[in-house]
C-alpha cells in the first residue's frame, strides 16, 4: 500500500470514532486515477450534518462546495485541491468508493 492509502485509512478510522454517535453520517475511501498521471490517489471522505467533506494528506481535510454523494463528482473537487498543492492540472479518469470493511487485500 502506498501512503495515501494508509493515510485516508487512519482519518477514516479517526472520522467515524468522532462521529460514531451522528445520524445520517456515512465515510468511505475514494479511490481516484488521473488521466495522464503515474499514480493514482486515495482520499477519506465523509457526510455530517449535510456537508460532505474530503481529506487529503497533502492538502488536509476541506469542505466539498456542493453536496453529492457521487464518486467522481467528489474526485474532481479533490483533484482540483490536489492540483493547487502539485501546481498541475489534475483531470479524473476513474473515481470509485472503497468500503474499507469489504476491500480484499493481496499479498505480494
Amino acid at each position: 500500500m502506498n501512503g495515501c492509502v494508509i493515510s485516508a485509512c487512519n482519518y477514516l478510522a479517526a472520522v467515524k470514532t468522532q462521529h460514531a454517535l451522528d445520524k445520517n453520517f456515512w465515510a468511505k475511501i475514494l479511490l481516484v486515477r488521473y488521466n495522464n498521471h503515474p499514480a493514482g490517489h486515495a482520499y477519506c471522505v465523509w457526510e455530517t450534518d449535510g456537508t460532505v467533506y474530503g481529506y487529503d494528506r497533502n492538502a488536509g481535510s476541506f469542505q466539498i462546495p456542493v453536496y453529492t454523494q457521487d464518486a467522481r463528482a467528489i474526485a474532481i473537487v479533490l483533484a482540483q485541491e490536489l492540483g493547487k498543492v502539485l501546481n498541475e492540472n489534475l483531470s479524473v479518469d476513474r473515481a470509485e468508493f472503497v468500503e474499507s470493511n469489504q476491500a480484499q487485500v493481496y499479498k505480494f
